[in-house]
């Protein structure tokens, strides 16, 4: 048991957040996908088409990676989430491929703003 008590919060460290606005959303044929992007205003989303957006996410960001991520969801979280939300993505660290819009795995997903 006190096994369990040590290794819970070890394992709870190996999550991150990411914060940004729902650019887009798609069901595909193997799950649900939103591409998430930070950087940019909630007002300007919906003057960008979504290659535009995915371009934009794919740029470098001015704090550390890119300005945005592709992320599988559940149907549930899927269900509740609409462009232009702002959200926080919990994800577990995962090693993928070095391939643009390969989605991340989303743990939970928390609507912080309409």
């Amino acid at each position: 048991m006190l096994i369990f008590f040590v290794i819970k919060p070890i394992i709870g460290m190996s999550y991150s957040h990411y914060e940004g606005y729902i650019a887009f959303t798609e069901k595909q044929e193997n799950g649900y996908v939103a591409l998430v992007v930070k950087n940019l205003p909630e007002k300007e989303l919906s003057e960008y088409k979504n290659t535009e957006l995915d371009q934009f996410a794919q740029k470098p960001s001015v704090d550390y990676g890119t300005n945005g991520g592709y992320f599988s969801m559940k149907k549930k979280d899927f269900n509740k989430i609409k462009k232009g939300q702002k959200v926080i993505i919990t994800f577990k660290e995962q090693a993928v491929p070095d391939i643009w819009g390969y989605p991340i795995k989303a743990a939970s997903v928390k609507i912080i703003g309409e």
